[in-house]
């Protein structure tokens, strides 16, 4: 018997489209803007931050992976709070899931940032903006036409990267990594802090569960493409983050963009290879991997009656692009704005990581709510070990959670607490709407 829950959409994406959404996703802000700021914060010890980031993604995406086996289907994470925990929380999941992707400013900026340093008269703000369009224009025209465009990015983009370590590992000093509290310079606090920063650009092949309804054998697929390009994308981090802290002091990269140590290590022709094939394509990839599935927990809730169902309304590729112009303002606000990166970032991650709690919760429950779909999953491991994994995981999601968010301020402290209110108080009114629609389908 088959567990796919599709929805009736088409499967058009196969293994290789989803290892290069999973591989662009990842391969993004986490080393081309954060890198810098995760080096203020722990000095050399950068590749072991993206190491400890690593495996805690490892470990909280196991259950996610099981969830995406057993039930694969469009809007997963959101179906399977829904499913597991109740409607009400899947609700709350999805509004402040779909408020933490202020994010994908991050990527336009930084790939405005790093066009500036070979095109210094640029306008960042507009830049930003012109990337975002395009993407969105991309996504608009169908889900294939995004994948094809993100496989050949991630070709060059993973081409770019080799050559960061090639050309970079012979600069390096070495001995500078042993010296007396290189790794921790400030302390565990800050080193944990960093590595919790670099937790969300390490976890983006998670996501594409939201993509279950379209993915070829997605039993098969969505595990086997989460922990692989997990696993590639670790490896290529740390080097570079050995690259990136041991080629100048740590006073000349701490805080800047991978373009300083760029400049020190390449020849001229390499260098603007790897700022445009490398940094660019990596921030694009990200943004455009992001927009192909950013919308699907809101067009499933919109579809349920949580929102005016037109907000689900597709285009002739079956793109809900009412949807995908919210996340266009989501994201263009903060540029427009001129928000701080720094303070999207932690704001964005640490909103993303405590979003992350209920989805990944919802394992706990599974063989006890969906015992046959559980049976049946391609990727499974024992009920027991399963659920101690999901426990492990829920305190690490919020404990990094608490290390993005522990540095807001007041006022936006207070404002999360009332948008959350106000989400709750929403969905206690809108709840009755939403049990009536789902009766009157049955």
């Amino acid at each position: 018997m088959s567990n796919q829950q599709n929805n009736g959409e088409a499967q058009v994406l196969g293994f290789r489209d989803c290892m290069s959404f999973c591989i662009g996703q990842i391969i993004g802000s986490g080393i081309m803007v954060l890198t810098g700021i995760a080096l203020a914060k722990t000095g050399r010890g950068v590749p072991f931050g993206f190491l400890v980031a690593a495996a805690i993604i490892m470990i909280t995406m196991v259950p996610l992976a099981v969830l995406g086996s057993a039930m694969p289907g469009t809007g997963g994470n959101y179906t399977y709070v829904r499913e597991m925990i109740g409607r009400k929380s899947g609700f709350v999941y999805v509004i402040m899931f779909a408020v933490s992707q202020c994010l994908i400013s991050t990527f336009a900026l930084g790939f405005a940032n790093y066009l500036q340093a070979i095109v210094p008269w640029i306008n960042v703000k507009v830049v930003a903006l012109g990337l975002l369009v395009l993407c969105v224009l991309f996504n608009m025209v169908g889900l294939k036409t995004a994948a094809k465009l993100q496989t050949i990015m991630v070709a060059v983009l993973m081409a770019a990267l080799c050559v960061y370590i090639i050309f970079g590992l012979p600069r390096v000093n070495f001995s500078v990594f042993t010296e007396p509290g290189a790794i921790m310079p400030n302390g565990a606090i800050s080193f944990f802090t960093a590595s919790a920063l670099l937790y969300f650009p390490m976890g983006g092949a998670k996501f594409v569960a939201e993509l279950g309804g379209e993915i070829k054998d997605p039993g098969k697929t969505i595990p086997r493409s989460m922990f692989l390009s997990t696993g590639i994308v670790a490896v290529f981090y740390a080097l570079m983050g050995v690259v990136a802290a041991g080629v100048l002091p740590v006073e000349e990269v701490a805080g800047k963009t991978l373009v300083v140590s760029a400049k020190e290590i390449f020849p001229t022709s390499v260098y603007l290879f790897f700022v445009i094939g490398g940094a660019l394509f990596a921030l694009a990839t990200t943004l455009n991997g992001t927009l192909s599935w950013i919308t699907k927990g809101l067009f499933v809730a919109s579809k349920e009656g949580w929102f005016p169902e037109s907000l689900a309304d597709t285009n002739k590729h079956g793109v809900p692009y009412k949807l995908l112009l919210i996340f266009f303002v989501i994201g263009a606000v903060p540029i427009v704005t001129g928000m701080d990166v720094s303070f999207i970032s932690s704001l964005g991650v640490g909103l993303t990581v405590i979003c992350n709690v209920l989805p990944v919760s919802a394992a706990y429950r599974l063989k006890e709510k969906k015992a046959e779909a559980y049976e049946n999953a391609t990727f499974k491991i024992g009920n027991t070990a399963l659920r101690v994994i999901t426990v492990i995981s829920v305190i690490l999601l919020l404990v990094t959670g608490w290390l993005n968010l522990k540095d807001l301020n007041l006022v936006t402290w207070i404002s999360l607490a009332v948008f959350a209110i106000l989400c709750v108080v929403y969905a206690n009114l809108r709840e009755k709407v939403v049990i009536e629609k789902a009766a009157g389908k049955k």
